[in-house]
């Protein structure tokens, strides 16, 4: 059975575009943690709302749910500036990447750019990078595993607070 190297190149393309642009990938991480938070946020806000209707009046409940509802808003306006931020930054990586593509196509020899072998090859090049939407996909696809990770993560360390052995049976 041959082994597919698919796995291979996204490493590598992961590697050159970090160089290229590490700064898209500061925002991707912060970008995740945010997410993290905001899972965790909107699974803990129940508890909060069903003590507070357990616990206190109707008026501190009113009050507790007011203060909940602006968290939740300003959670969503900064959630929102950061998925504007991460399509910005896809935006400029990709044009960078588009830019090294035409300096590339700029070097290559007059004589092979009339060979049909070698316009066989860029047109199936432009087409999984541009009309395929390759590199969007990997870029978003990267974005949704590693806001995953992190929530993993970050529910693993709250469900370990309560008790590591039941982390070790989940």
């Amino acid at each position: 059975m041959k082994k597919s190297s698919t796995g291979k190149y996204t490493i590598e393309f992961f590697k050159f575009t970090f160089k290229l642009y590490p700064k898209y990938y500061v925002i991707l991480f912060l970008n995740s943690l945010f997410y993290a938070i905001l899972a965790i946020y909107n699974s803990y806000i129940l508890s909060i709302i069903l003590y507070s209707i357990e616990t206190y009046s109707f008026q501190k409940t009113i009050i507790v749910s007011l203060f909940i509802s602006i968290i939740s808003f300003v959670l969503i306006v900064i959630s929102h500036f950061f998925k504007k931020s991460v399509r910005i930054e896809q935006c400029k990586i990709r044009e960078k990447i588009d830019h090294i593509i035409v300096d590339q196509l700029t070097k290559i020899p007059y004589e092979y750019l009339e060979d049909e072998y070698y316009l066989d090859m860029i047109k199936k090049a432009k087409y999984s990078i541009n009309d395929d939407n390759c590199i969007n996909n990997l870029f978003t696809s990267s974005t949704e595993i590693l806001q995953c990770i992190c929530t993993l993560i970050s529910l693993f360390l709250i469900i370990a607070s309560f008790s590591l052995l039941l982390v070790l049976v989940l």
